[in-house]
């Protein structure tokens, strides 16, 4: 297939999505590379202040990655998820990520690259195109991808990248598939695939890990409880210091006037 046919992406119908989930599966159409793309991609990284970081893969297992979402949810939002929720995020990242062994220095949701991210790295992807599969090799500004240096930060940007979309935020927050899928096709659309493949294999994925999720939904609800006694145990360590120094002063006021 020559570059001519995958020029229709600048008439498409369908914007693209931020992140596709990323199978290593036999391309329909093929954007070969076109290395005049690496000055631009490049170029904009100096203006943004952004670093390429080279493309590694950082995979994690199902353990590390709920453990990292946990942890994220509860950075944004200052509250344990519960376990739907928590289940949720699992089964998406999973879908995108080819269940967190194609996750590309950290990029939970394969999210693309924005002016706040303080790196970004390039790796071949695809996108639906006018009902067809595109893929675009790693140097074309499409794969400009967010990359970070730990599993939480990734995951912390993915959390709050659903938060900015009401309709994704409150879709996930339905607690259920059909309720989330339907908050990440509402445009801007988080995906470009096919709705309803999407929501079944995520449904494949909540089954999966639904030992996983709760596991891990009462290790963050654990760790909320920590931080609320950690809060409560300063106060009232103030408090009994204030206390304490006024009373061993009038204490000591009290005796020098008797004296």
């Amino acid at each position: 297939m020559s570059y001519a046919a995958a020029l229709p992406i600048a008439r498409s119908r369908r914007s693209p999505g931020v992140g596709e989930f990323y199978l290593r599966q036999w391309p329909l159409m093929v954007a070969p590379p076109v290395r005049s793309y690496r000055l631009a991609r490049a170029m904009a990284g100096a203006a943004l202040g952004a670093i390429e970081l080279p493309n590694k893969l950082t995979p994690l297992t199902a353990s590390q990655a709920t453990s990292a979402l946990a942890t994220a949810y509860k950075r944004v939002t200052g509250n344990a998820p519960t376990q739907r929720v928590l289940g949720l995020l699992v089964a998406q990242t999973a879908q995108e990520t080819a269940e967190w062994k194609s996750l590309h220095n950290f990029g939970f949701g394969n999210l693309k690259a924005s002016a706040s991210d303080p790196y970004y790295q390039g790796f071949r992807c695809w996108e639906i195109v006018n009902g067809e599969k595109v893929w675009y090799e790693a140097d074309h500004p499409m794969c400009r991808f967010a990359a970070y240096l730990n599993a939480e930060d990734g995951a912390e940007r993915y959390v709050r990248l659903l938060m900015k979309r009401p309709h994704w935020w409150n879709g996930l927050h339905t607690g259920t598939v059909d309720g989330f899928v339907a908050g990440l096709t509402t445009a801007p659309m988080f995906f470009t695939g096919d709705p309803s493949a999407y929501k079944r294999r995520m449904e494949q994925f909540v089954g999966e890990y639904s030992g996983l999720v709760a596991q891990y939904a009462g290790e963050a609800v654990h760790y909320a409880g920590e931080h609320k006694v950690a809060v409560g145990g300063t106060v009232i360590g103030v408090f009994a210091l204030t206390f304490g120094g006024w009373y061993l002063y009038n204490a000591m006021t009290s005796k020098r006037k008797a004296a």
